[in-house]
C-alpha cells in the first residue's frame, strides 16, 4: 500500500476524496509511521557516514 503526500496548494484544489491516510485503520497507520521512521533513520545515518 502506498500513501501520496499532498501539499497545501494541492489540497485546496481538490476536496472530492479524503486523503488515503484517513482511510487507514490504526494498525495500518502505525505500520506506515514505523516504515517512514525507519526510512528517515536510514537516510540520516547514510548522510552522517558520508559527512565523515
Amino acid at each position: 500500500m502506498q500513501l501520496k503526500l499532498t501539499f497545501a496548494e494541492e489540497d485546496s484544489n481538490r476536496h472530492s476524496e479524503p486523503p488515503a491516510w484517513e482511510k487507514l485503520d490504526a494498525e495500518a497507520r502505525a505500520k506506515a509511521l514505523r516504515r517512514l521512521a525507519l526510512m528517515i533513520a536510514r537516510m540520516l545515518t547514510a548522510r552522517e557516514a558520508c559527512d565523515d
